[in-house]
């Protein structure tokens, strides 16, 4: 019998949870002040939506990264794979920082590029060893990829921020 604990399903959840954690806190030093006085397209979704996506992206994500971590054919592709999902996890607790607290809206649609890069280039590379999980990552691309959109929307509504 084996007893050796997937200690994956302790780690995965922490990095999550980290990097919402995080995330939340810059949104929360930089929403009440400079967010709510910047132009955003009428289309913009309500902070409550947001929120509720992104706890629904985080949960999904992290099934995803599970599924795909505990398939019998480890590798050392899962390797690879867990090294840009640690600057995937960067990125995206760090873009908040870049947007809400240092304003650079600028900078922070390059991390989104980059954001928007990892999380298809793994999800690439999870296809081949696990579609369930694949799958499973497609809505945290789309909203990054509409993230990306609106932050540009934003930009453009507010070309002071340009840095």
């Amino acid at each position: 019998m084996n007893t050796d604990f997937p200690f994956n399903f302790i780690i995965i959840p922490i990095v999550i949870i980290a990097t919402a954690v995080i995330g939340s806190r810059y949104v929360q030093r930089g929403i009440n002040d400079w967010y709510k006085t910047i132009h955003k397209p009428t289309w913009t979704p309500k902070g409550s939506l947001i929120g509720a996506v992104w706890t629904f992206l985080y949960i999904t994500t992290g099934l995803a990264i599970l599924w795909y971590w505990n398939v019998p054919l480890f590798s050392w592709v899962h390797y690879v794979v867990g090294g840009i999902l640690l600057l995937n996890a960067y990125l995206n607790a760090t873009w908040n920082r870049v947007f809400f607290v240092e304003h650079n809206i600028t900078k922070a649609i390059g991390y989104m590029n980059v954001l928007n890069a990892t999380t298809i280039i793994v999800t690439i590379i999870i296809y081949f060893s696990s579609p369930i999980a694949a799958v499973l990552m497609l809505p945290y691309i789309l909203w990054v990829s509409f993230a990306t959109y609106l932050t540009k929307q934003i930009l453009k509504l507010n070309p002071e921020h340009k840095e």
